[in-house]
């Protein structure tokens, strides 16, 4: 489970992309990862099982891609490849060791 400071910073860096139109779908996003409704799969792809909201049953395998129907018919950021975004930069925050103070 990333830090809070990590998950605050990667975070904020998807939410301000250029790319994310739906600031909702961050939001989302965020509160899968802070719920730790994910797993990573363990391949040379970094493939990350997330839940679904729906149903907590399934798992949507988010890679580049992600196989929920958001992003099958609508092909933008869908809140799992943006889970799997905050994921991937709290852990590269975590290798780097950064040292973050929030402050307010």
């Amino acid at each position: 489970m990333p830090s809070k400071s990590h998950l605050f910073v990667a975070y904020n860096k998807c939410r301000v992309s250029p790319k994310i139109l739906d600031r909702a779908r961050a939001n989302r996003a965020l509160g899968i990862v802070q719920r730790g409704r994910y797993f990573e799969l363990g391949d040379n792809q970094r493939t990350f099982a997330i839940q679904s909201s729906v149903d907590e049953n399934v798992y949507y395998n988010v890679n580049g891609t992600c196989d929920c129907k958001d992003y099958q018919y609508r092909t933008v950021h869908c809140k799992h490849r943006l889970a799997r975004a905050i994921i991937l930069y709290c852990q590269k925050l975590e290798t780097k060791g950064a040292n973050i103070v929030c402050r307010r």
